[in-house]
């Protein structure tokens, strides 16, 4: 009170009811306070208690002198001077603020208090609220209690709401059809990394017109529930209940949705409303994906509920595991290993898997053949592993073909069809020639084994999904069932003149003659002969050598007109009226072997066999 009587030159000595009323005196006569303005514009004086400054209309040389500023709340006990200069008795440069064009502070509000003037400096730019501002709660509560406290006009007041109902509320202003043409202008004018982004945009509102959708739909307004069977409640002992994680976090979003219902009713405060909308979010956001807004919903033990997106996402998910694909009857897992003595068509099946696949057909015959007098019966005989079971096994699986299938089943030849043999052990054999096909190898794959069990099932696959039937690739046309690795290195070794050294024998210096390629198969099969001996063999049909000279190293006639014809490979003898009736052929052991193995496989497949040594292929 001392200072402010000093201020205004008043005597600053006495009581305190003397220094109140020397100020009340000096502020009566105040003109500013009076609203009677002496400042060069009167027009600013709004009323006795409130001045309002703003950009446009300030002039440099007002002045206002603060103390006791509080820049935090822009709250200060002031004196209000005009005109003052620094000469002024009255000037106080530390307690003195100059607003400036460029200051963000627009409204000063003057007021008395207790026959003294207080004044608050209000930032005018943060009550300026515009359409789809984003403010925090604090901020909101700011510019309410500024709204209803200070005498302020406004033509209407704000709405303001939180959550999805106000994205709700903002989709549901969007005038799609507009927008979308205001971006076709932009995308005309635009280039680059921002008309890229315009065209992704204007194609998410096209699709939304075309399929006559509204943005706001993408809001729920009611939560489906679904059926009983997939979130089950079974009864335990003791009248216990262990129920599924949906029901709980279900029933937090209908607790959560019930008391906001009632505290909408009893017109509860906005702040309470505010914070129970939260909870009902948070509840629904849990149920939908619990744990992807931070804080995960627990249980017992603290484990984490598994909400609608852990239930149908990943292997193990809903999609994956029960839709796109389903665990069936008649099917078996196991290791797959390398059977280099099975033909290309068939699989070894082991024992154990086999009798537990089969078994429905395996105790049909058992009964048929009157060996067992029911179904107990013929479980008891397979469960002891009987012999009579073996043999069996063995008619059923006769011509009942098998599917073999590994993941993943990229095209079609992932499944093809088997003919099984019982083997040892407990892993699946497989002839190598199929595995690039399944994109297979030995190093622990794992294959599924699937039974056919209708007739028509079981032709389809015979008839369409053999292995020996699927030599050419569906997608390229070319061989699928190309030799590879150890077989192409058996193929040379099979077929090589001398791979144990470098020197070959001389030409004539062969002791073996043998009748013909099956001789020479039999001999090798006695171990009379090694596999890279050379031999002479008849031999009537042609020969394919394509490093034969064009003459031969020597020629012999006999008295009887016939002549010898000695060829690097060969020997032709010819009779007197230049015909071939007579040829021995020089090759080895392997390549007899390979020749003979070729020539009775093309034969099952001819309509008109040829004999064994139609041809002969001296590579």
């Amino acid at each position: 009170l001392k200072d402010l009587c000093k201020q205004y030159g008043l005597k600053g000595s006495g009581t305190k009811a003397e220094l109140c009323q020397r100020l009340e005196q000096a502020s009566a006569a105040d003109p500013i306070v009076k609203g009677q303005s002496s400042l060069e514009n009167p027009d600013l004086v709004v009323s006795p208690q409130i001045l309002i400054f703003t950009p446009d209309n300030w002039d440099e040389s007002q002045k206002i002198i603060i103390r006791n500023i509080d820049k935090d709340n822009f709250q200060a006990r002031i004196d209000i001077g005009y005109s003052l200069s620094s000469d002024d008795p009255r000037y106080n440069s530390k307690a003195r603020v100059k607003l400036h064009k460029d200051n963000d502070i627009e409204m000063i509000t003057v007021s008395p208090e207790n026959n003294t003037t207080s004044v608050t400096l209000m930032n005018a730019e943060k009550y300026k609220l515009t359409y789809k501002q984003l403010l925090t709660e604090d901020e909101w509560l700011e510019i309410e209690d500024f709204i209803y406290t200070v005498d302020f006009d406004m033509e209407q007041e704000p709405e303001v709401s939180i959550g999805a109902e106000a994205l709700k509320q903002l989709l549901k202003d969007l005038d799609l059809q507009t927008i979308a043409a205001e971006m076709r202008e932009e995308i005309v004018k635009s280039k680059g990394q921002k008309r890229a982004k315009l065209i992704k945009r204007l194609r998410v509102i096209d699709n939304f017109t075309a399929t006559k959708s509204r943005p706001e739909w993408m809001v729920l307004d009611n939560l489906p529930v679904i059926p009983p069977d997939l979130r089950p409640m079974v009864q335990l002992d003791g009248g216990r209940f262990a129920t599924s994680d949906l029901n709980d976090l279900y029933r937090r979003v209908i607790n959560r949705n019930n008391r906001l219902a009632r505290l909408q009713e009893i017109l509860a405060p906005e702040i309470i409303i505010r914070n129970e909308k939260r909870m009902l979010q948070e509840a629904v956001d849990a149920l939908i994906d619990n744990g992807r807004r931070g804080r995960v919903v627990v249980g017992a033990n603290n484990r984490a509920f598994k909400s609608l997106s852990d239930i149908i996402e990943g292997k193990q998910g809903r999609f994956r595991q029960n839709l796109l694909g389903k665990r069936v009857d008649y099917s078996g897992r196991s290791v797959i290993v390398v059977g280099p003595s099975l033909k290309i068509h068939q699989c070894g099946l082991p024992k154990e898997m086999a009798i537990e696949l089969f078994q429905p057909f395996v105790i049909h015959r058992l009964i048929r053949q009157n060996i067992v007098n029911n179904i107990k019966s013929a479980k008891k005989m397979i469960q002891r592993n009987d012999d009579e079971v073996m043999l069996v096994l063995q008619e059923v699986i006769d011509g009942h073909p098998i599917l073999l299938n590994r993941a993943p089943t990229l095209h079609r030849l992932g499944i093809q069809a088997f003919e099984p043999k019982l083997v040892d052990g407990r892993a699946i054999q497989l002839h190598p020639l199929v595995c690039p096909a399944y994109n297979a190898d030995f190093d622990g794959d794992q294959m599924a084994v699937h039974v056919p069990l209708a007739l028509e099932a079981q032709a389809e696959a015979r008839l369409l999904m053999l292995a020996s039937n699927n030599v050419l690739s569906p997608a390229t046309g070319t061989p699928i069932i190309t030799p590879s690795q150890d077989m192409v290195l058996g193929a040379y070794y099979l077929t090589a003149e001398s791979p144990h050294s470098i020197r070959k024998p001389p030409y004539g210096s062969h002791r073996h003659t043998y009748a013909s390629l099956t001789d020479v198969s039999g001999a090798y099969d006695q171990g009379l002969l090694n596999l890279h001996d050379w031999v002479w063999v008849r031999f009537h049909g042609e020969v394919d050598n394509p490093d034969e000279a064009a003459r031969p190293h020597r020629v012999e006639r006999f008295k009887d007109g016939t002549r010898l014809e000695h060829w690097k490979f060969r020997c032709d003898r010819f009779d007197s009226g230049g015909r071939l009736f007579s040829r021995m052929i020089l090759t080895t052991v392997g390549r007899t072997v390979m020749n003979h193995a070729i020539h009775t496989v093309i034969n099952a497949h001819n309509v008109k066999p040829q004999p064994p040594d139609s041809a002969f292929t001296a590579a």
